[in-house]
């Protein structure tokens, strides 16, 4: 079970702030670098590139500035009771390692904050936080998993992913590899190559699959006729969507709607 205490979302330190605690913050301290910074944790000092993030060690001295300008940050001070990701080791302290999207972890962060700060009832705002700090947790350990994977250092990653989602979640009709190109102002060879690498298949082949894979859950699922199906899905002609169909699971639409009613 974890316990917040307080924290900062998207705080600006004017220049010549430093933070210095010389016997730790009695807390576990979360940080999430968006300036970047000059760090000294128990005498070992490193220079942080923005969008990094680090769990400190409540006992550990520390402190950090950004020589540079105005220091950028979020943080959180907790602590917790039995086991977890931390206490296992699972993700280790005092370690800085990139972010591929610090916004993703600050959401969460800022949500857990929300929760700290309104909601009334105490136990649904404990079981809020403790959910929220194991999501936010679980992300902090897989961006310090994926340190040595190329793809997450990649700038472009997170936008393939936000497309990726999008698709996944049926937003299918609209997806033409040169207008998703455009929109990231690349080439359409450059986008291919980058989507392959990214996730094992071909723009094209992914859009198959996941058109069909659409089209099977309202097939079976809803009493739409399958020319609306065929629409929903991307599909101008619905001799192709039948086409594809039948390609991928063997059966025609009408004969699929059958087998699972």
């Amino acid at each position: 079970m974890y316990e917040v205490f307080y924290g900062g979302s998207n705080k600006v330190h004017p220049e010549g702030f430093m933070m210095s605690r010389p016997k730790g913050a009695g807390h576990y301290v979360i940080l999430l670098i968006r300036s970047g910074g000059e760090y000294n944790i128990d005498g070992s000092i490193q220079t942080v590139p923005p969008a990094s993030a680090v769990i400190l060690d409540p006992k550990v001295p520390y402190s950090y500035s950004n020589p540079k300008g105005q220091y950028i940050d979020d943080w959180l001070h907790f602590g917790f009771e039995g086991d977890n990701i931390i206490s296992n080791r699972k993700l280790p302290l005092n370690t800085f390692f990139s972010l591929s999207d610090i916004e993703d972890p600050a959401t969460l962060l800022r949500q857990i904050l929300f929760e700290l700060s309104y909601t009334k009832d105490e136990e649904v705002q404990k079981d809020n936080i403790n959910c929220l700090m194991n999501v936010l947790i679980n992300h902090l350990l897989s961006a310090y998993k994926m340190q040595g994977d190329e793809r997450y250092q990649n700038p472009y990653y997170p936008h393939f992913q936000a497309i990726r989602l999008s698709m996944l979640s049926g937003r299918l009709y609209d997806i033409s590899m040169q207008k998703v190109a455009d929109s990231m102002s690349m080439s359409v060879s450059y986008f291919q190559h980058l989507y392959k690498e990214f996730f094992g298949i071909s723009y094209q082949k992914d859009v198959i699959q996941m058109r069909i894979e659409y089209a099977k859950r309202l097939v079976k699922s809803t009493d739409n006729k399958l020319e609306h199906i065929a629409s929903l899905c991307g599909y101008a002609n619905e001799i192709h969507f039948y086409r594809q169909f039948k390609k991928i699971t063997g059966m025609t639409p009408g004969q699929y709607r059958q087998l699972n009613n």
